[in-house]
């Protein structure tokens, strides 16, 4: 997980163009990951192996979009977001029951030691926004986005009609 502050606004396109990125790429580093964004700052929370990881970590580490404030590395007992490829959260314009609590008001000032909480968070909203791409990966033990799950696609997307997730053809 790290926690980093956009260098320009993020707009949604830029982070359309991440989502779409980690999508194409996540499955084959067997990589998932879940990414929250504000005006101010992203948190971003990812799985996968140490190899892979660490081969992404340098890719985020140069992007010039973000500056890093905070990192944190670990070992997790087991994967929270297989399934996912890359789901993302706009603060500012989504609404979910999780953002409630201390924690969430004071997400301008989250804090490395935040770090076990935060994931509980960004899990939690992730759970909520894609149920059946966690769902999935539970069930199959996948880490990336399994075989026939739908592309992940955001609300404002023109591609993607009504707003919600479109399948592939």
């Amino acid at each position: 997980m790290y926690c980093s502050r956009p260098t320009a606004a993020p707009w949604p396109a830029t982070v359309l163009d991440i989502a779409r990125t980690c999508e194409a790429n996540n499955p084959g580093l067997k990589i998932s990951g879940f990414l929250l964004f504000s005006n101010d700052s992203y948190l971003q929370f990812l799985e996968g192996t140490a190899k892979a990881l660490d081969q992404l970590w340098a890719k985020i580490a140069a992007d010039r979009r973000h500056k890093i404030v905070w990192l944190r590395q670990g070992e997790a007992a087991e994967l929270r977001l297989a399934g996912l490829a890359m789901g993302y959260f706009d603060c500012d314009r989504e609404r979910s029951p999780a953002q409630t609590g201390q924690l969430w008001r004071t997400r301008r000032e989250w804090q490395e030691s935040d770090a076990e909480a935060l994931i509980d968070l960004l899990v939690t909203i992730a759970s909520e926004k894609y149920p059946a791409a966690i769902s999935a990966g539970r069930k199959d033990g996948a880490k990336g986005r399994p075989e026939g799950r739908p592309e992940i696609r955001p609300q404002n997307d023109p591609q993607n009609g009504r707003g919600r997730r479109k399948g592939k053809p």
